[in-house]
């Protein structure tokens, strides 16, 4: 079931907990991290860890539903005693077939679940192993948002958190054959692994500094996501792969260009502020995630997303109080392109300028890429 929530916003609460903290920035790709502010306290916030660190420790299993499998599910098995994170388009390798999950999904501990995964590997049905292994790796930023609006109508449609299978395949089709990438397979895998070198190269303009619970992303001029995860040691778990899945498409920037045989559009935001404070303007539905918590997604004139909430004792609709806690967030958060913002663009601000302190005034928060 599905709920607007017409008063409460999660999101713009944990935003009065952190501030901007200086750009950092490689060629086209720019980033603002996002800081829990000094005076946030995290006693007796949830306590959850990042995939990679449940299944490195054993605590966590991912294997297909049965003997048999289901392209669009895998079972997660928490053995250990805290809940674990599943990111939106965080990738798993093996088993049958590489996939990704279709929303932030969080496991409780003691606990099996089944999720709703995208495959992101066409060309195997073939078992490689009893279990799949984190592959370190988040998905293209840009694939995700088309993602995120099909789980959106799945979600509306009472389906699950379904997306279009066929489109994801396209998807990375067609980054495999525009960059002359080799894949036996049509893995995403084979795409990444062909631009290493320059992410590599990315990678050393950019690192997590302190209390980070995430990023604002900038392509070119123009703003196109924020990332955000409650847990400043979960976030710099994630971290570099979060960065990949914007890095990839800031490399590729001419070639998706071209692929989606329209020139570069004109986006809602050239500054992260304005895009902050859309997003505490914009309207939030409920409903229940897989495993713990709540998804929550988010839309208006232009801004969108999805957002992952966990549920505490005490706290009304399961909306956390703040009270100078941490607050666990994850999820994505999209300017769209084409649409002229009303009231909030800034001109004092440029997408290239550094030194930006703190958020303004009610600033707003979500995470993740452009329409």
């Amino acid at each position: 079931m599905t709920t607007v929530i017409p008063t409460e916003h999660p999101v713009a609460d944990f935003l009065t907990h952190t501030r901007l903290a200086p750009r950092q920035a490689h060629k086209a790709l720019t980033v603002w991290p996002l800081q829990l502010r000094d005076e946030a306290a995290r006693p007796g916030a949830p306590v959850y860890v990042s995939l990679g660190t449940a299944l490195a420790k054993g605590a966590l299993e991912i294997s297909e539903v049965d003997a048999g499998g289901s392209v669009p599910h895998v079972r997660a098995t928490n053995k250990g005693g805290e809940a674990v994170l599943f990111v939106f388009g965080e990738e798993i390798r093996g088993a049958k077939q590489n996939r990704v999950a279709n929303a932030s999904f969080l496991v409780p501990p003691q606990r099996s679940v089944v999720l709703d995964v995208s495959c992101v590997e066409a060309g195997r049905w073939q078992r490689r192993s009893a279990r799949f292994e984190h592959a370190e790796e988040v998905l293209s930023s840009a694939i995700r948002r088309k993602m995120a609006r099909k789980v959106s109508r799945s979600i509306v449609e009472q389906r699950g958190f379904k997306a279009d299978q066929g489109e994801v395949w396209a998807e990375i089709g067609s980054r495999l054959g525009a960059s002359a990438t080799l894949s036996d397979t049509g893995a995403y895998a084979d795409y990444r692994g062909s631009r290493d070198t320059d992410l590599g190269e990315v990678a050393k303009a950019f690192h997590p500094v302190e209390r980070q619970v995430g990023f604002v992303a900038c392509i070119g001029d123009q703003v196109v996501g924020l990332e955000g995860i409650g847990r400043p040691e979960v976030f710099q778990a994630d971290f570099q792969a979060l960065l990949n899945s914007y890095a990839i498409d800031a490399i590729d920037a001419v070639m998706l260009r071209q692929l989606e045989s329209q020139p570069a559009a004109k986006g809602s935001f050239d500054a992260p502020e304005p895009f902050l404070e859309a997003v505490g303007r914009a309207t939030f539905s409920s409903s229940s995630s897989l495993g713990d918590g709540d998804d929550l997604r988010l839309e208006s004139g232009s801004v969108g997303g999805v957002r992952s909430r966990v549920r505490r004792s005490g706290a009304r609709d399961g909306v956390p109080g703040v009270r100078g806690q941490g607050i666990p967030y994850t999820g994505e958060v999209r300017a769209k392109d084409r649409l002229c913002h009303r009231g909030v663009r800034s001109s004092s601000h440029d997408a290239r300028r550094g030194g930006l302190a703190a958020n303004p005034a009610g600033a707003r928060f979500g995470s993740t890429g452009t329409s």
